[in-house]
């Protein structure tokens, strides 16, 4: 059997696959930053569960990441999106229509975000899951938009994942080049702009708060110019309808982490 390769930077840089990038973190770090990973993936094609228990889910789910709420809570919406689950699938069923279908398999997406696993089952499964079902759900929606063949759905589905690799380096940053971060560069105004940011999901203010930490001395390259990224875009052109939408900051972002002092 030939040697398990072992992932360099250039890999973790260039990497297409979520599963693979995931799979170097294993004993790095806790799950809450692969439970916001898992939840990323399904906000990216929202708007086939907005308004629906399993939504909801994906919210809450966000919160238990957090520390938020409990077990018992993400229990109780992880079961409520499995009735939507079901019904959409009954929906498909009867009317023979993929868009339930698309529908049911992003909404099974949304479900996994917000399962905690089993004795039995690695703790970070959900992640992949969430991430699988995604992906699936947009390779239907292209088939379903376009009338793609087989082999160029499997293309759509590649760009899908590609999309949800870039979101791990957004989250997880580069675990070969870690940033040191100085505490000195905490100021009430750095940290006043990163807790609006984070609550608010004003991503948009994100510049701003690389110009304050640049003012209170920090001169990390790696840090300042990943704050000061709008979209994170896993393609060099991202130019139609067909491709996947580009990567944007999301909770969990390895930079706005580092500032707030989150795992």
């Amino acid at each position: 059997m030939a040697a398990r390769k072992t992932m360099t930077e250039a890999d973790w840089v260039r990497g297409t696959d979520p599963r693979q990038l995931l799979a170097l973190l294993d004993s790095r770090t806790g799950n809450r930053k692969r439970r916001l990973f898992a939840c990323a993936c399904c906000r990216r094609h929202w708007h086939w569960v907005e308004d629906t228990h399993a939504a909801t889910a994906v919210e809450v789910a966000e919160l238990y990441a957090d520390g938020l709420t409990t077990d018992k809570k993400l229990e109780a919406a992880r079961k409520e999106a499995a009735t939507t689950v079901g019904d959409l699938y009954t929906d498909f069923r009867q009317h023979n229509g993929l868009e339930p279908y698309i529908a049911h398999v992003h909404a099974s997406a949304c479900e996994h975000a917000a399962t905690i696993p089993g004795a039995d089952q690695p703790p970070d499964s959900f992640a992949t899951r969430a991430a699988n079902y995604a992906a699936q759900a947009y390779l239907h929606e292209m088939i379903n938009s376009i009338h793609a063949l087989d082999d160029e759905g499997h293309e759509y589905k590649a760009d899908e994942t590609a999309a949800q690799a870039a979101l791990v380096r957004e989250i997880f940053g580069n675990p070969f080049r870690p940033v040191a971060f100085n505490p000195a560069w905490r100021t009430s105004d750095v940290m006043l702009l990163a807790d609006g940011i984070y609550t608010d999901r004003a991503f948009d203010r994100m510049p701003i708060l690389a110009d304050a930490l640049q003012d209170a001395g920090c001169n990390n390259d790696d840090l300042l110019n990943h704050l000061r990224d709008p979209a994170l875009v896993p393609r060099e052109n991202i130019d139609s309808a067909s491709d996947p939408p580009p990567i944007s900051h999301v909770l969990g972002c390895w930079a706005l982490d580092l500032v707030l002092g989150k795992e």
